[in-house]
């Protein structure tokens, strides 16, 4: 199922344009193939223009339905990324098979086919489909040094890029790229983020370069698929051009030939779901082409089985190491107990006073193409709350170092209230390391019961300004006092050791 051309709108929607004359929402937007040799751009201005035409033109249509040819796969609902950003991916099919594709799609769909569509990918179980890495390799841009505009909107209060918003943009990406490899088929089903092994930012995103964001599906099991996503600047060496950029050209490369500096790297699980069970659904396996994508299938199946190891380990299931529990106990011994004699120093301060809650109403621009909470808007509410809780507890500015573990335990659904609670589990003196732990729990507003959504862990380092970070007076250190918050020092140390 390649649907090239269709966009779909839902009938209530178009009624309140007829009779409000305002413009029509649309529910999902459906641009599969972006066909070779094709300068079309596509923008959300020029999707609604031709949308109003055809409302005008076609107003007897039970079931309108417009048509916009050969524009770039983007599923906007699930993006939601800016018209500014610029998209390219790598097309393997051949121009004639991409044309006999096209033509079995012209015939129009009625809104909730069409909806339908855009929604999932599909699984053929009948028949089997190898896909390449390539089949799923899609690349876009963050055009900082040639848009003015997009910058402004990245940046923060000190000047730096925001890391919350290009945390946002690489799980749409994520989300996306597993789509396409799942592209192809019959069966519906969807791709939800399961967990993030691990986000790290290997050094500051500049603002005054171009950043370049790629990836592919890299490891795949029975419904689950690893997707590795990389950042780059744009070598001013390369064949990109600021032009390029701003005119919004598609990279048909697999891979940047001249990349510049890398920034940072990361690795999404995405499951598949049935739409119509509500169950695990079978993914295309990978068919591996080259030495090289034979190790990475590797690396990627050795890290599933590490994450295994680590997770039968873990502090829920086993019990802290003997060293372990002689550090909680040194600590306990040093300021925990009410009959110690050494004063508390100003520069220690207990755990449970870094906590930190935020509470959120969820709204419809938020979600996704399955009507739930997009979930990079998630990671960015989480990571915005647990920067305010390191960044008061430090009393100064943080660099982000690193995401991991973070967990998707159930969809948050729109209109839901959001508890988020962050708290600062340990800090480290040498490097001014501070391990985060942040909670988000949907809250029933009718009962006020609580179910756990999301888990998320993330890493900062203390920015020196003035003052000399790393001395016994700079060095903020966060102590523990009851027995589970011992255990949560425990597990943030473990993230800074492991």
């Amino acid at each position: 199922m390649t649907p090239s051309t269709i966009i779909a709108t839902s009938h209530a929607a178009v009624i309140r344009e007829r009779n409000n004359n305002l413009t029509a929402r649309i529910l999902s937007v459906v641009t599969k193939y972006h066909l070779p040799n094709s300068s079309t751009n596509f923008s959300s201005n020029s999707v609604t223009t031709a949308l109003r035409r055809h409302l005008s033109s076609k107003s007897s249509s039970a079931h309108p339905v417009v048509q916009i040819p050969k524009v770039l796969p983007e599923l906007k609902q699930h993006l939601r990324f800016n018209d500014r950003i610029t998209y390219g991916w790598n097309n393997t099919g051949s121009e004639s098979d991409t044309d006999k594709r096209l033509e079995q799609q012209r015939t129009p769909l009625s809104p909730l086919a069409a909806l339908q569509t855009a929604t999932a990918a599909a699984v053929n179980y009948s028949t089997v489909v190898e896909k390449s890495m390539a089949d799923s390799f899609l690349h876009i841009f963050l055009p900082f040094r040639s848009d003015l505009s997009l910058k402004d909107e990245y940046l923060n209060l000190y000047g730096r890029i925001r890391v919350g918003k290009v945390l946002e943009d690489l799980d749409a990406l994520a989300g996306s790229i597993a789509s396409l490899h799942n592209d192809g088929s019959e069966r519906p089903l969807s791709v939800v983020t399961a967990s993030i092994d691990r986000i790290s930012l290997l050094r500051e995103i500049p603002i005054d370069k171009d950043i370049s964001i790629y990836g592919n599906v890299t490891y795949v099991g029975k419904t689950s698929m690893e997707v590795t996503v990389h950042m780059e600047t744009v070598s001013e060496d390369s064949n990109l051009s600021s032009r390029d950029i701003e005119a919004k050209k598609y990279l048909r490369t697999k891979l940047p030939k001249q990349s510049g500096d890398l920034i940072m790297a990361a690795k999404f699980i995405m499951v598949a779901v049935d739409t119509e069970t509500q169950k695990p659904a079978q993914v295309f396996p990978l068919r591996l082409e080259t030495e090289q994508e034979r190790a990475i299938f590797r690396r990627g199946r050795e890290h599933k089985a590490r994450k295994q190891l680590t997770a039968q380990s873990s502090l829920p299931n086993h019990p802290p190491s003997p060293t372990e529990m002689a550090l909680v106990h040194s600590i306990y011994r040093e300021y925990a107990t009410s009959t110690t004699v050494v004063p508390k120093p100003k520069n220690i301060v207990w755990m449970h006073d870094t906590l930190r809650h935020s509470f959120n109403l969820t709204f419809p621009q938020d979600r996704n193409i399955h009507n739930k909470i997009f979930g990079g808007h998630l990671i960015r509410l989480a990571f915005e709350l647990a920067y305010v809780s390191a960044t008061v507890m430090a009393r100064q500015a943080l660099q982000f170092v690193a995401m991991d573990d973070v967990l998707f335990k159930i969809p948050v659904p729109v209109g839901a209230v959001l508890d988020m609670v962050a708290q600062v589990a340990y800090t480290r003196k040498h490097d001014g390391a501070i391990v985060v732990k942040v909670l988000a729990h949907v809250v029933d507003a009718a009962t006020g019961a609580q179910e756990l959504s999301n888990e998320f862990w993330l890493t900062f380092r203390t920015i020196p300004l003035s003052r000399n970070i790393g001395t016994s007076e700079d060095w903020v250190r966060v102590i523990p006092r009851s027995y589970d918050e011992c255990m949560l020092y425990l597990e943030g140390k473990r993230r800074l050791t492991d």
